[in-house]
This record gives structure tokens, C-alpha cells and sequence, in this order.
């Protein structure tokens, strides 16, 4: 028994030689794994580290070119807007940074123009070009074109502006509207017109109707006889015209006697009496009776017109 028990104690102390090489294999291979489990670790890990990029400078470019080339690189991208003078609209005006190397999916800030500030239109109408422009200069704008239109407001100033916003970019134009004084119209024909119907008619045409009494020996009381300018002529746009209204005749209507075969101191005097003015006309020398008569007898005439008595 203290044999046996002597044998089993050599063979723990010394194991046999085919159990000692499969642990110095297994072993090994622990080593082995745990060095290609390691060489794993470290190449995952070198696969998921972030790659570092140069950051592309996109400064002047407009925004969309400028977001396009940044996350071409593998960037991101941040924008803050700013108001520029100098720059368009979407123009990139600095980045953040500027230059260098950046890990993949950091972030680049860019400024970009929200273009110029806006200003406040002055109001310009009544002004003339030459103060407008110089409004508009001090508000940091520029006159734009010029057009003239007809107007009642004296030549050269300001009747209107575009556009009409309160406040456009700075910079920009503003168009003016001048006058170039009244339209030349027409003058209508309002003759034979009661006077209240014709004033009507020239002031819808835009003139300034003024009525003055006139004498007529034709046309009706109450009646237009003519007008200065006259009908179909040109005036300037509300300009005044002159509309001259019958009041009748000056002299009575008269009819013309028949003096013929009387003296011509009897006849003279007879158609003075009348209130007409009497020329003798001497149709054959030494004469001393009235042939004929200018008008003839029977016409209408009025006091103070002229009559001739041709003698003979």
C-alpha cells in the first residue's frame, strides 16, 4: 500500500510526457488567441476612428456651392446670416475655420450675405430733380430713370416716384416721375350754347371757362357767340377761355325807309333821326335827289349803322 501510495504521488509530481504537450498547446493557443483578439480590438478601433479632412476655403462662394463642397468633404455645415453692403444675397462672407484639418462630421460655421440693408424711401414729390437726387444721395440711394408726364404742377418737379415701398435695399434706384407742364388741348366748339351748358363743356375738357358779356346782333340773348381761343384752336391744359355771351343787340332793329326821290337834305335827315349814320354819295355831279339806297329800303338795319344816299 505505501508502494502503491508512493507511485501515484511520483506520477502527480511527474506528469506524463503527452498530457505535458497538449497543455504546452493549449497554452499556446490561449496566447495566440488572446494576441489575434487584441489585433481585432485594435483594428476596429482604428476602422471607427473619425478621418481627418482639410477644411476647403469657400469663401466668396454663394451658399449652395459653398454647403456643397464643405459636406463633399465630409464636413458640416452651420450658417449665420448678416446684412453686407458690398455683398450679394447668399454670398459666403467668412468661415469658421478658415483653413486647416478637421476630424470627418465636425462643423464648419459660415457667415453668409442676407444683402444690403434696407433703407427709407424719402418722399420727393414736389421737389425738383436736382433736390430729389440730392435726398436721395443722402439716404445712401440712386435716381433711376427719369419720365416726364403732362402735369398742372410746374415744369421740372417731382409729381411722383417708384417704387413707392417705405423702406428698399440700400443702394438701389428710385425712378421719378417730372412734370412737363399742361397738356396743349383742344378748344371745343361750344358756340350757340347757353352759357351754363358751354361752361359745363370747357370745364370737362379742363379749361378755366370766362364769361363776358358781348353785344350780338345774331345770336340770342343768353347764347354763346364765341370764344378766345377760338373753337378748334390749342390752349394748355387748364388754361382760361374766354366765352363771350349775347346780351342781345347793342341798337335797335330798325327797318330801312324808302327815301328815294326825296332831297337829300330831307332824306339825310330823316334817317338821322332814325340813329343811322348817313353818307351822301354824289352819282352825278350837281345832283340834288336820292336815286338809291345802301342798304336797299326794306332791309333790317340798326341805329348807328352806316347808310349811303347816292344822289343825282
Amino acid at each position: 500500500t505505501e508502494w502503491l501510495d508512493s507511485r501515484r504521488r511520483r506520477r502527480r509530481a511527474h506528469p506524463h510526457p503527452s498530457r505535458r504537450r497538449r497543455r504546452g498547446l493549449a497554452f499556446l493557443a490561449a496566447i495566440l488567441g488572446a494576441l489575434l483578439l487584441a489585433g481585432a480590438v485594435q483594428a476596429v478601433s482604428a476602422f471607427r476612428r473619425p478621418t481627418r479632412v482639410d477644411v476647403p476655403s469657400v469663401t466668396s462662394l454663394n451658399q449652395r456651392r459653398a454647403t456643397a463642397r464643405l459636406e463633399a468633404a465630409g464636413l458640416e455645415v452651420e450658417v449665420e446670416r448678416q446684412r453686407s453692403k458690398a455683398e450679394p444675397r447668399g454670398e459666403v462672407l467668412a468661415q469658421t475655420p478658415q483653413t486647416g484639418m478637421l476630424e470627418e462630421g465636425q462643423v464648419v460655421s459660415l457667415v453668409v450675405s442676407s444683402g444690403p440693408p434696407r433703407v427709407k424711401v424719402p418722399s420727393l414729390v414736389g421737389l425738383t430733380v436736382e433736390r430729389a437726387t440730392a435726398r436721395l444721395t443722402k439716404n445712401d440711394l440712386l435716381r433711376g430713370d427719369i419720365t416726364k408726364e403732362f402735369s398742372m404742377d410746374r415744369i421740372g418737379t417731382v409729381i411722383g416716384q417708384r417704387p413707392l415701398k417705405e423702406r428698399i435695399p440700400w443702394g438701389a434706384s428710385v425712378d421719378l416721375i417730372v412734370s412737363r407742364g399742361p397738356e396743349p388741348l383742344d378748344v371745343p366748339d361750344v358756340s350757340g350754347l347757353q352759357a351754363k351748358r358751354a361752361a359745363a363743356q370747357l370745364r370737362a375738357a379742363e379749361f378755366v371757362p370766362v364769361v363776358i358779356e358781348s353785344y350780338s346782333n345774331n345770336v340770342p340773348a343768353g347764347k354763346v357767340v364765341s370764344t378766345s381761343p377760338a373753337a378748334g384752336g390749342v390752349a394748355l391744359q387748364g388754361s382760361e377761355i374766354e366765352v363771350y355771351v349775347s346780351i342781345g343787340p347793342e341798337f335797335e332793329a330798325l327797318k330801312m325807309p324808302d327815301v328815294t326821290g326825296m332831297g337829300v337834305d330831307a332824306a339825310r335827315q330823316r334817317l338821322e333821326k332814325l340813329g343811322l349814320r348817313v353818307k351822301v354819295v354824289e352819282s352825278c355831279e350837281g345832283g340834288n335827289v336820292v336815286a338809291e339806297t345802301e342798304p336797299l329800303a326794306g332791309t333790317t338795319v340798326y341805329e348807328n349803322d352806316p347808310v349811303a344816299l347816292f344822289v343825282c
